[in-house]
């Protein structure tokens, strides 16, 4: 069970903040300050998605390194990789979006803009808990692999 949370939690996150944005009729794109939380979401994926791909191309080259070691030992390494790359995958989402968000704010057209909203919001949230999932792993199994070189 806790796996199968690990692996769905930020799709669930996702989910439940677009619900709580539909039943709170919150609209992304009336906010006061919408292009500068565009841009915003702009630069922390862009440098989010840099600092993580740098991370996964350095992680083979430290074959050697105790950690690394410890990581495949422990069948973590794999898992690792995985969520980083969807880490990536959806940093690079909602830049994308972000920059297509800039663009938009003057659609007339109700249901797109809250599609747009909803979407933005679901991918926001989604990036963010994939993050918080790969540095939240990552440092258990730190903790783990400290525990048993000790």
């Amino acid at each position: 069970m806790q796996i199968m949370l690990e692996k769905a939690y930020p799709l669930i996150g996702g989910f439940l903040g677009v619900i709580l944005a539909f039943i709170s009729k919150f609209n992304l794109l009336e906010i006061e300050s919408y292009k500068e939380i565009m841009s915003s979401s702009i630069s922390l994926g862009s440098i989010a998605v840099g600092f993580l791909a740098a991370a996964i191309t350095l992680l083979p080259s430290l074959s050697n390194n105790e950690l690394v070691k410890n990581l495949k030992r422990l069948g973590a390494y794999q898992k690792l990789l995985l969520y980083i790359i969807k880490a990536i995958t959806g940093l690079f989402i909602i830049s994308i979006l972000s920059i297509v968000g800039l663009f938009i704010t003057n659609i007339s057209i109700g249901i797109v803009r809250d599609l747009f909203g909803y979407t933005w919001i679901f991918i926001f949230i989604v990036a963010i808990l994939s993050i918080i999932r790969v540095i939240h792993l990552f440092l258990k199994f730190l903790v783990l692999t400290q525990n048993n070189i000790d």
